[in-house]
Order: structure tokens, then sequence, then C-alpha cells
């Protein structure tokens, strides 16, 4: 493969440098595209700099693409984020906001089109609920198996990393609970449950939360509702300050995303 473009190289001479160049041109014009407005060229320019491996560019246009209004490059920034690629930490927050911005773009009956992107992207959970609709919506039922069987395989790769992905370990606790692609075993449910939650997954915490409950023990269940609130749940962290009236919790609310606490929170004096 060497020898052979170096043979090219050579018989190409100048004209091979040449048409390097009008490459590099081309690339300036469409980055000067993006930036005064051209959505498709923004993610273009994206997808050339994830080719070359190029994170940080690639991510700068996709960042402009979704802004403009392109849900696939906000879908597959969710991923980068959630997932913590490309060099980046996971950061479920920013994720979110992706996730968000995804969703107004492609409106109420879009999900499918967000999970089919994101399952491509490597999300479990995607594939997971991609599966789930091939099944119910279309009777499909090999066709879900299959993308059941890629949701558990990636997340059994997430949930195994050194850093667990607590999203994958929540979804392997969440189908050996229901015993769905698994077989149904309690103890490893709670298990990976335990797990997700404590590398940060509000979902993870709020499932053991409600299973201390159901045991009866409300001091594990208050436990696992704060770590739920801490690991993002702005639902849950909205109840505890319905509850405790702690603004700390409030915020926390707020800024997980959670409407009515950032409604609240920035309530006018006279209306509290």
């Amino acid at each position: 493969m060497m020898m052979t473009f170096l043979l090219a190289f050579l018989l190409i001479g100048q004209k091979g440098e040449k048409s390097v160049g009008v490459a590099e041109q081309n690339l300036v014009q469409m980055e000067t595209s993006c930036f005064t407005g051209s959505i498709t060229t923004c993610a273009k320019v994206g997808e050339y700099y994830e080719k070359k491996r190029n994170y940080e560019k690639a991510i700068e246009f996709f960042d402009a693409a979704c802004i403009g209004g392109d849900a696939i490059s906000c879908i597959k920034l969710y991923v980068v984020y959630a997932k913590g690629k490309w060099g980046k930490k996971r950061d479920f927050n920013t994720a979110m906001g992706y996730s968000i911005r995804a969703g107004e773009l492609l409106g109420r009956d879009g999900s499918e089109t967000f999970y089919k992107q994101s399952c491509n992207f490597g999300d479990s959970w995607g594939c997971y609920h991609l599966s789930t609709i091939q099944d119910e919506r279309y009777n499909n039922q090999q066709e879900a198996q299959k993308l059941l069987n890629k949701a558990i395989n990636l997340a059994q790769n997430g949930c195994n990393e050194k850093d667990p992905d607590p999203v994958d370990c929540f979804l392997l606790g969440f189908l050996y609970k229901i015993g769905k692609g698994l077989p149904k075993d309690e103890k490893k449910s709670l298990s990976l449950y335990e797990k997700a939650c404590d590398a940060g997954n509000g979902g993870a915490c709020l499932n053991l939360a409600n299973t201390y409950k159901q045991k009866g023990d409300t001091q594990k269940f208050e436990e696992y509702r704060i770590k739920s609130c801490k690991g993002s749940r702005g639902d849950i962290c909205y109840e505890l300050w319905k509850e405790t009236k702690n603004k700390e919790y409030l915020e926390m609310g707020c800024r997980f995303g959670f409407k009515q606490a950032c409604d609240e929170l920035f309530k006018p004096p006279t209306q509290k």
C-alpha cells in the first residue's frame, strides 16, 4: 500500500501537491460557510475532523451544527458527553443539554430517530429503546432481538471498564431485574444498581431507594433518595426541597434541568 502511494506521488509530481492545497482551501471555505449559517456544511466539517481524529475541532463544528438545527449532530454530542468519548470526561449535564436540543428539533414523534442515531453512535439505552420499538410498534421480533443483543453487549463492555459507565451498569441491572435478554436475577440486579449508583447514576439510586422503601427501611430509602438527587435526578431534588425547604435541593434540581425547580428558584419574591 505504501509503495503504491509513493509511486503515485512520484508520477503525479507537482500536480499532487496542488490537489492537497485545493483540499485545504476548500476546508477553509467550508469552515467560513459554516460560521455564516450553512448548517449542513458545519456537520460535514465536523465529520471531516472526526475522521481525522481531531476531536476538539469536530466538537466545535458539530456544536455549531446542533445550535443551528441539525438534530443528528446534537445526538452525536449527547453520546460523546454521556459516554465520555473523544477524550472528554462523562458529563451528564452537558449530555442532557444536547439531548434536550435534539428533542426540540425532532419534535414529539422523533424518539425513534433519536434512539436509532444514538444506538448507531454506541449508546446502549438507545439500542434498548429501539429494540422495544421494533417489538411493540412493528412486531419485528428478529430485529428487536438483534438490537437487544447489541444493547447488552455495549452495556457489558461499558460497565466492565476500569471506570465503569454508570448508565451501562444501570441498564444491565434493569435487564436482570425484568429478565429481558438476561436471566432474571434480583441479586445481580441490585449489585449492578449499587455499582451504577456509586458511579453517579441517579436512576439506579432511585431504584435502590424504592427497593428499600418496599422493605420498610426508611433510613436507606432517604439515603438513596438524596444520592438520586445528587446523581442528576432534578425531580427528586425538587421533591426533597418541598419536604425540607432546603434551598440547596432546589438549586440542584434547577441545575439538573428540572423546570419546576427553576421556576420556583427564580420566582419573584412577592410570589413566594
